[in-house]
């Protein structure tokens, strides 16, 4: 069912769907990178800073085994703790800054939330079980576990061969000499499963990366539904606008009985003016319309007793220059002047 699932999904994702799975936390993270990370930087740790930890250590072992015939065991104790912390402080801030590092790299330093809340269907069994054994994912990560163990014990087995010399010193030593040359072979050791360590990691990360990017891939149905939602149903975007395109119609209608003029193209254009100096400097726009729109603007106009004039080019003119709501254009100053001064003789005109 699933690899149906997933030779249906061959859409490559999109930003949104990419976003929405950082969102829920699902990135692609390695494990074995992390380790890498950390074995990489403590291994520099000890390397930087083992002579003051070795030699700090010695300090603390030698002062607590000397002083415990002291009546203030207490004192004593609480001396060692602290000078042990100091010790080994370096180091453990170097591998905690290592892991800090190696998830903001890994997460682009996101923090996500969801992945903290309890999911419940993680303790299905069943589903687990069949998750871990018939999975390829699962198939895959036991052969890495499998190569990672099989090379890291085949180096520590030929590392620790080439010192059997020195381990058998061991015996010979101090205490405080065998510490010491025990952690400088696991310094060494350390050294040399760092290289292996990080191609694993790399080559994990670059698997992760891989299979996230298979399980954000989409089906075009998915790719059709993203697109819907995010520019919205076709028939209810075509249903808003035209309510938007009706509403502005009414306002434009009812603007246009407060017109001083209307003019007109005999049958198709139809453009309404108003001259009023309180409101502009020159005549504005109040409506206009072609066709059928320019015949409900003619009724209105009957019916308020606006002067119809007829112009044709001045009518086309204000038409394709003219704003809803703006000046009407330079070109048609003096003839518009020119028709508004006749409308306003003949109102004066005596009845």
């Amino acid at each position: 069912m699933a690899d149906e699932d997933r030779s249906s999904k061959t859409e490559d994702p999109t930003d949104k769907r990419k976003q929405d799975f950082r969102k829920k936390g699902d990135i692609a993270k390695s494990a074995d990178l992390g380790s890498a990370f950390l074995l990489a930087f403590g291994a520099t740790s000890l390397v930087v800073f083992g002579s003051f930890t070795y030699s700090a250590l010695s300090g603390v072992y030698v002062r607590t085994l000397s002083n415990l015939d002291s009546p203030n065991l207490g004192h004593i104790v609480k001396s060692g703790g602290i000078g042990f912390i100091k010790a080994v402080l370096p180091v453990f801030a170097i591998t905690f800054f290592a892991a800090l590092l190696a998830g903001i790299m890994q997460t682009s330093g996101k923090i996500t939330w969801n992945k903290l809340a309890p999911d419940f269907s993680r303790f299905n069994v069943v589903s687990r079980l069949k998750q871990m054994i018939f999975s390829m994912e699962s198939i895959v990560r036991l052969i890495k576990e499998l190569i990672k163990v099989v090379l890291m014990v085949t180096i520590s087995y030929f590392y620790i061969m080439s010192r059997k010399d020195t381990l058998g010193q061991l015996s010979a030593g101090s205490h405080i000499e065998s510490m010491m040359l025990i952690l400088s072979m696991i310094t060494g050791l350390l050294i040399r499963l760092l290289p292996i360590i990080l191609l694993i990691g790399l080559g994990d990360y670059i698997w992760e990366k891989y299979q996230m990017f298979q399980k954000m891939k989409m089906t075009k149905q998915e790719i059709k539904e993203e697109h819907k939602e995010q520019e919205g149903d076709p028939f209810l975007k075509g249903k808003l606008k035209q309510r938007q395109r009706a509403l502005v119609m009414n306002s434009m209608m009812k603007a246009a009985e407060e017109a001083d003029v209307l003019i007109v193209n005999p049958t198709e254009y139809a453009v309404a003016l108003k001259y009023d100096t309180k409101k502009a400097p020159a005549p504005f726009l109040l409506a206009k319309g072609r066709g059928v729109v320019a015949q409900k603007l003619r009724k209105i106009a009957r019916s308020k007793r606006i002067p119809i004039i007829e112009n044709k080019p001045l009518a086309r003119l204000m038409y394709y220059n003219a704003k809803v709501g703006s000046l009407i254009p330079p070109a048609a100053y003096r003839a518009v002047a020119l028709i508004l001064s006749r409308i306003l003789k003949s109102r004066r005109k005596p009845r």
